[in-house]
């Protein structure tokens, strides 16, 4: 079991350093996936109060509402750019939140699992 802990000091020590080394480079290379300009695009809209639209390419949709996502993302992340405006940083920030949650979950079940007979 002692060397499980010490691997996981480097699993941490490293996703630590990654996640430095993304966020100090994000101003130098800001430059935005096309998944993320067309879902920043839905939910500014819905943050405006448009509602589920693409309005950075509305010829993919004719100004119909965007429902092939469910709609709970797009209204959580109207709330963080209500918060904190709309950047690359803030657009960001949920994302990473849930993924921080998804390790911790994922954490959780795996030690809970090594430690079942």
């Amino acid at each position: 079991m002692k060397g499980f802990r010490h691997s996981n000091r480097w699993i941490l020590l490293f996703s630590l350093l990654a996640a430095i080394y993304h966020f100090a480079t994000l101003s130098f290379s800001p430059i935005p996936w096309f998944d993320e300009t067309f879902f920043a695009s839905i939910s500014r809209s819905v943050k405006e109060g448009k509602g589920l639209i693409l309005e950075a390419a509305p010829f993919y949709t004719g100004d119909k509402p965007v429902l092939i996502y469910g709609p709970i993302y797009f209204y959580l992340q109207a709330g963080v750019i209500w918060l904190l405006g709309l950047s690359e940083w803030s657009f960001r920030l949920l994302n990473l939140l849930a993924a921080a949650g998804i390790v911790i979950a994922v954490n959780q079940m795996l030690k809970d699992k090594v430690q079942q007979p």
